[in-house]
């Protein structure tokens, strides 16, 4: 990591936070900068052995072809571990911010599959009330297709943190 540029570096820091696989595009929002000076970064990291891209999958289902959502992967986790954990707080609850802003704007026409993934970055970001919001909403979602385990991991997160939240008043 002594090698890449600062910038390079803060772009490796938020591929740290969006995790081990992830795609591009959304590097690109999360990070609001062009895709050339993202393609560097990616560039430079793929050439340091930090990061691969992702042969592209998909598969078809009927008539559509449905694609995965990350084309790029760190090669070791442990690297993304370095780099999720030398971030200080500030800048750690300020990329989960930026991610989960990311992430709203980018996905919007389709964010149901994405309300779990957007309560931890915003509990992360400590905006408690979004987090509440989104973890409600992934637990209805899965209620509704009998995924009671997972509503109720969803339900407790909301209670710690309207716990959390009480009793910081």
């Amino acid at each position: 990591l002594a090698h890449v540029s600062p910038e390079c570096r803060t772009t490796l820091m938020t591929a740290a936070i969006l995790g081990r696989q992830f795609h591009s595009v959304l590097l690109c929002k999360a990070r609001n900068l062009a895709e050339d000076m993202i393609a560097q970064h990616v560039d430079d990291a793929i050439q340091l052995h930090i990061l691969m891209p992702l042969q592209e999958q998909s598969r078809q289902e009927g008539q559509t072809t449905v694609r995965y959502s990350a084309d790029l992967t760190f090669t070791h986790d442990k690297i993304r571990e370095v780099l999720y954990q030398g971030l200080n707080p500030l800048r750690r609850r300020s990329l989960h911010r930026q991610v989960a802003q990311a992430i709203e704007a980018l996905y919007n026409s389709d964010l149901a599959a994405y309300y779990s993934t957007l309560a931890l970055h915003y509990q992360m970001a400590e905006e408690y009330q979004s987090a509440i919001d989104y973890y409600l909403k992934a637990s209805y979602q899965a209620y509704n297709v009998y995924a009671f385990h997972d509503a109720a991991s969803h339900m407790e997160n909301v209670l710690a943190l309207q716990i959390g939240r009480a009793s910081c008043r």
